[in-house]
């Protein structure tokens, strides 16, 4: 190989591997938003049977059902990756306890080339219907 070769694949291949800065991209796809619920009296987590919707203004981007007493479940989070930079509103409904919503949750994206979604955690406890 060359010098002016090995130059050429130098300045061609450095901003692909240095686009990031110093950090790496991970690897594989990073969830937008983690909902993590639990009873707003004992503290127990409460994610087991409940459906989450997330929108960006109407639209329903996800929907997400954690099936009561799923094998394996910790049954504490629902994970959303089908949520992109952006704004999101979450609805959360459980029988046997009051709908929950919040606006204004913020997914950011780390930019530049890994351009990869920083995940987003929201903490919700779910009032027992009296």
């Amino acid at each position: 190989m060359t010098f002016r070769t090995l130059a050429l694949a130098t300045l061609l291949f450095t901003p692909v591997l240095g686009a990031c800065g110093s950090r790496s991209c991970p690897q594989g796809i990073t969830p937008g938003i983690v909902i993590e619920v639990r009873d707003a009296i004992t503290g127990a987590p409460a994610a087991s049977g409940t459906t989450a919707r997330i929108l960006r203004g109407t639209i329903v981007v996800d929907s997400l059902t954690r099936p009561s007493g799923a094998q394996g479940e910790s049954g504490l989070e629902l994970t959303s990756f089908r949520t992109g930079p952006g704004t999101y509103r979450i609805v959360i409904d459980r029988p046997g306890y009051q709908s929950f919503s919040q606006d204004g949750v913020i997914v950011r994206s780390t930019g530049g080339a890994c351009n990869a979604n920083i995940t987003t955690r929201v903490q919700v406890s779910l009032q027992p219907v009296s």
